[in-house]
């Protein structure tokens, strides 16, 4: 049919089809709208179907309508609406511009439209005796498959299947599926997984590339096992330090490098410099006893309180900007609130010296000229150790500063808590800095200037050799009252 015999069909976006069509970039855009516009409107047609539903040129109608041009238009029928899915998901298949997790979606979305195609297919032929398997278990294995490319051995002048013999072979649907795709068959799966669980949001972002697929089936896989864990705590199971790491899939390493990479988003709300919970779990487990009382003065997302929590231990977070309402709003340059006095465990991941130091919020330490910042941990050296704290975490990383007088080394922060012979080193932790955080810009850099990133950071633990208090007349908890 011509695209004059459509003059007056309302053209319009499919309402489902139009969600499988990934956004362009505001670049890809820009281009396309600079190249119809030079052509003025002289472009591949907008694809329509015979109800002015666009199957293909989404973009290109969108342009054409912000620059008051008339678009070219092609109208195609097909037998079926599942055979029009298909045009339309090969359509945007064609496309250079998408993201790994986009064209892995249409993929397997194809599978799914083909499986559904060759059904209702054989339902019409009754064709007996040929069985295909259900989709929900092809899934799950990775044999015995149908091969959808080779499902239907004749096409119309649509594109799509016949009512001719269906040939089915058993291969590894799985493989050829990624093949197609351009990516690991581990990369297939977790898109399939995630095209069931992943909120509309995530799933967008990952179409445009703004999130990776691993972190988010990561951390959707690990709110399952939470909630798992979860019920089985209020059935009444009791679980082991040991035993609630193995739930949570958090390593216990015991040895002196303990190399944790990502951030768990199970442990504290997002913020600028969250530390990973295998390294709280690791010192929870190692230097601390359940029932333990926690201080963390300097709390940030709260991931040492959500860890606490979770592994037995009572604990009271403050921060000068709290963000949680289970954060107490404390400077700990005032000292220590007299409910935190006398505490079993310090952990302190305090703001890093002048990184991040915008991000922080107003007064953070971080942005104090070196002086003064190295006089905040003089000082709670000595806070600690006169209000009854018995073991302190510090973990802090090496400074370097374009001026070697900035330099801020670990052995440094050490030597303000020795310096009232008060405490002594109990271990130190080897914990370096995520590799992630250096892009390749960063390492072309110092290539050519022939300097090095640091990585290196630390977790001392420290011990208090004396006690100023008798612990007997000094209870744990009490009023926050300073």
């Amino acid at each position: 049919m011509t695209q004059d015999s459509y003059v007056n069909l309302p053209i319009r976006p499919h309402p489902e089809y139009s969600t499988i069509v990934p956004p362009l970039k505001p670049e890809e855009y820009e281009t396309l709208s600079d190249s119809i516009r030079r052509n003025n409107g002289n472009w591949d047609a907008v694809v329509v179907n015979k109800e002015g539903f666009i199957l293909d040129g989404n973009h290109r109608y969108k342009i054409c309508n912000e620059l008051g041009i008339e678009p070219n238009y092609e109208v195609k029928e097909f037998n079926s609406a599942l055979e029009e899915k298909l045009f339309v998901i090969d359509s945007n298949l064609a496309r250079r511009q998408l993201t790994d997790y986009a064209r892995t979606e249409l993929i397997l979305l194809k599978k799914q439209t083909y499986l559904d195609l060759g059904k209702k297919n054989m339902s019409e032929a009754g064709k007996a005796g040929v069985a295909i398997r259900d989709s929900n278990n092809i899934a799950d294995n990775e044999e015995g498959f149908i091969n959808i490319d080779k499902a239907f051995d004749t096409r119309t002048d649509s594109g799509y299947a016949a009512d001719e013999q269906i040939s089915i072979n058993t291969i590894n649907t799985q493989k050829e599926l990624a093949d197609e795709a351009g990516v690991s068959t581990g990369f297939l799966y977790e898109v399939e997984y995630l095209t069931k669980h992943a909120t509309q949001e995530q799933k967008q972002e990952l179409r445009e590339g703004k999130a990776k697929s691993h972190s988010i089936f990561r951390d959707i896989r690990q709110q399952e096992k939470l909630g798992i864990l979860d019920k089985k705590i209020e059935q009444g199971t009791a679980l082991n330090d040991l035993e609630m790491a193995s739930s949570l899939n958090i390593s216990i390493r015991p040895y002196d490098v303990w190399n944790y990479s990502e951030i768990d988003e199970r442990f504290g709300q997002r913020y600028p410099g969250n530390i990973p919970a295998g390294i709280v779990v690791n010192t929870l487990v190692f230097f601390t006893e359940p029932g333990d009382l926690v201080l963390d003065p300097m709390a940030g997302g709260g991931v040492v309180g959500d860890v606490c929590r979770r592994f037995g231990r009572k604990c009271l977070m403050y921060d000068i900007n709290p963000v949680r309402e289970d954060i107490i709003k404390h400077d700990l340059k005032q000292g220590i609130p007299k409910g935190a006095k006398n505490a079993d465990f310090v952990f302190w991941d305090p703001p890093y010296y002048k990184i991040k130091e915008q991000e922080y919020g107003p007064q953070s330490i971080s942005a104090l000229p070196k002086s003064e910042y190295m006089k905040v941990f003089e000082d709670a050296a000595e806070c600690f150790a006169e209000n009854g704290i018995k073991k302190i975490a510090l973990l802090m990383p090496d400074y370097y500063g374009k001026n070697p007088d900035e330099n801020i080394f670990i052995d440094e922060y050490i030597a303000q808590f020795k310096k009232y012979g008060e405490w002594r080193i109990l271990r130190r932790v080897h914990c370096p800095l995520a590799t992630q955080q250096i892009t390749a810009y960063t390492i072309a850099t110092r290539l050519k200037t022939k300097t090095l990133s640091w990585l290196a950071r630390d977790l001392i633990i420290f011990e208090r050799v004396n006690e100023y208090y008798n612990e007997s007349e000094m209870p744990r908890t009490g009023a926050l009252a300073l």
